[in-house]
């Protein structure tokens, strides 16, 4: 009887920790990316022009509501 008791309750995978890309950053722990890829580069910079703080507000209502 357990078993079929166990088998109908859902798990949620753990939510990723959001960190914000305006969060400052300590010199010398880069990753080996951030270290060699230049400024100039258009994927370091594509991130830096996308809105993630506004972003992720309307990413969390959705995903909250989904589990509701």
């Amino acid at each position: 009887m357990q078993a079929k008791a166990a088998k109908g309750i859902k798990k949620r995978a753990a939510t990723p920790q959001y960190i914000s890309p305006n969060q400052l950053t300590l010199l010398g722990f880069e990753t080996p990316f951030e270290q060699k890829l230049t400024t100039e580069n258009r994927w370091v910079r594509m991130p830096k022009a996308i809105p993630w703080d506004e972003i992720v507000v309307h990413y969390d209502r959705l995903i909250d509501s989904a589990y509701l």
